[in-house]
């Protein structure tokens, strides 16, 4: 009985991945053909048949980019633009399998990018303000234009520390733990609500020590040091070819790592064994050590 069952169930897999195969080779035809708005229409009518696709979905987000890409419109080029990080943020949902569509991630942000600073003007400062805040909302932290265009400047000095390294890192996870709880906000820089780099910007302040409001930026100010030898209170950040989201080592015993960091829900200590910090760490970007003991 448990045979035939496991042979049905293969049985229906086969079916469902031949559909989605076939539904996917379709979506790419359109696409390769430059149907942009058919292959929208098309790749959300087949998973409407089959279930939400990562793969299906790169396609309405590829789609999208490409229409802004030709729009001469700048008012409707914005518009493509929303549409482009909406359907992003839909394939982030989708992709529970954690497939890499790392090439397109990377021209979403770099035509965001060119796009804010071509068209930035006071007259459409909202409209460039919100395209950051929803990449922002994929990926946990305030972009580089954001903080340049709307954000106060945070001074970066060099970073000198000597004989008084006894206790810092002591004090700083102290400082740390204190905020747990700290709602997230997008560009937040204290108390009333951070965003990732945010808070890691705001603990180190707390003990003299000046960074930049921007995960990536953060990622480049000390040395680079591999995971296993990471200590409480080193920076570890998330992303691919750059940094996405910033976090602080609580703790390593033996390679278990516990983070303490803001994500959308706000400031949170995550223990080795806590399924958000499985999550983080197959995501790790690089760990940098700021104190040098």
């Amino acid at each position: 009985m448990k045979k035939n069952a496991s042979l049905l169930f293969l049985f229906i897999l086969s079916i469902y991945s031949f559909s989605q195969s076939k539904y996917i080779q379709k979506s790419e035809k359109l696409f390769k053909k430059g149907k942009y708005e058919k292959c929208i229409k098309a790749s959300k009518k087949f998973m409407s048949k089959s279930g939400k696709s990562p793969e299906l979905q790169s396609f309405i987000v590829s789609s999208n980019l490409s229409l802004f890409k030709l729009e001469k419109n700048k008012s409707k080029k914005y518009s493509y633009l929303k549409r482009t990080i909406k359907s992003w943020e839909r394939l982030v949902h989708y992709n529970t399998s954690k497939t890499s569509f790392k090439s397109l991630e990377d021209s979403i942000v770099s035509n965001i990018y060119t796009f804010s600073k071509l068209e930035y003007t006071q007259r459409n400062r909202t409209k460039v303000k919100f395209l950051h805040q929803s990449l922002a909302e994929v990926y946990n932290d305030t972009t580089d234009i954001y903080r340049s265009l709307f954000a106060k400047q945070v001074p970066v000095e060099e970073i000198k520390i000597n004989e008084s390294l006894i206790g810092i890192r002591t004090q700083l996870l102290q400082n740390a733990k204190q905020l747990i709880g700290v709602k997230y906000k997008y560009g937040g820089i204290d108390s009333t609500g951070f965003d990732c780099s945010g808070y890691t910007q705001y603990v180190y302040k707390s003990v003299g020590i000046e960074l930049p409001h921007n995960a990536n930026a953060q990622s480049g100010m000390g040395k680079t040091i591999d995971l296993k030898d990471a200590k409480p209170g080193d920076l570890i950040f998330f992303g691919s070819n750059r940094a996405f989201h910033a976090g602080i080592i609580f703790n390593n015993n033996k390679g278990e790592i516990e983070l303490i960091h803001c994500v959308s829900g706000g400031v949170h200590h995550q223990t080795y064994d806590n399924q958000n910090t499985k999550y983080w760490l197959q995501r790790v970007y690089k760990v940098e050590r700021i104190i040098n003991d």
